[in-house]
């Protein structure tokens, strides 16, 4: 019982971050991106992979139910619960994504109108997006209400095509032009002004994409990253707006939709055991005082 008692409180440590030799430790969340691919890697079918930015590799996640559309653009909501848009067709839809079981879930469509990127402010919860309603218009920045689909306000236009935008933790906005079919220039970077849509360049990236580019996502190490069309990964830095390309998934053509997913958190039942663990050897040791 004692040993049990011990192993309990040791696991307890380690969740806490404790290299028991005095100090503590906090190991930075790995950079994994989860992404939708149309095609497949030529082994495993349409679905969602894993792709690990340290080590390079590509892990396939889950195939999709049938029927399941095409996912354009994910937004990961604070809570952890996924959302995706439908791709570049009429009506726009708003779909509920549960990762895990391959399944979307209407929520709402838009006649008319395509979320061209969509991204939940983490200081705010509020879901935004940027509409398309074809190449000759402006895109607009909106508020979308998540259990609709349906745009609560509209904030002001986009002085800019095909934008993917994205949130830092600290809700500041930004974007860039994934694809040049709008008349923008590809990769170019921006700071956006969340409430009016107002843009501020940062840089260009003009040579740095080679496919259109989908969706944008902000990781824990302080960078947005997009992968485009074509499986290559790209890394953004907010502060200066310079995108790095990272190389290619593995995976084929295909590509839509990104999002950060942080991997190995331990469950908050695991924490709770490991408390109970720290409780029961505290209250044993006093015992034997």
């Amino acid at each position: 019982m004692r040993f049990a008692s011990l192993l309990v409180c040791f696991t307890a440590f380690g969740l806490l971050g404790f290299d028991f030799a005095g100090q503590s430790e906090v190991s930075a969340d790995p950079v994994v991106l989860t992404f939708f691919d149309e095609n497949g890697d030529g082994v495993n079918g349409r679905g969602f992979y894993d792709y690990d930015v340290d080590s390079g590799t590509t892990t396939f996640r889950r195939p999709l139910d049938i029927g399941s559309p095409r996912a354009l653009d994910f937004a990961k909501r604070p809570d952890g619960r996924w959302f995706a848009t439908n791709a570049q067709t009429l009506p726009g839809q708003l779909h509920r994504v549960t990762i895990d079981k391959g399944q979307f879930g209407l929520k709402g469509e838009t006649p008319g109108t395509i979320y061209q990127s969509v991204e939940f402010d983490p200081t705010s919860g509020l879901l935004y997006g940027n509409t398309w309603t074809g190449n000759s218009n402006p895109e607009q920045l909106v508020t979308i209400d998540p259990a609709t689909g349906q745009i609560i306000n509209v904030l002001g236009n986009l002085g800019a095509k095909r934008m993917r935008i994205g949130f830092d933790d600290n809700g500041n906005m930004f974007g860039f032009v994934g694809s040049s079919s709008g008349g923008s220039l590809r990769g170019a970077f921006y700071s956006i002004n969340k409430s009016n849509g107002q843009l501020t360049f940062m840089s260009t990236n003009n040579t740095l994409i080679r496919n259109v580019a989908i969706d944008m996502a902000y990781a824990s190490d302080g960078f947005f990253y997009s992968i485009d069309h074509n499986s290559n990964v790209y890394r953004f830095d907010p502060v200066t707006g310079v995108g790095t390309d990272l190389g290619f998934t593995g995976t084929g053509s295909g590509i839509f939709g990104v999002a950060v997913n942080v991997v190995n958190v331990p469950e908050p039942g695991t924490f709770a055991a490991g408390f109970a663990g720290l409780g029961l050897f505290a209250a044993r040791r006093r015992r034997r005082a």
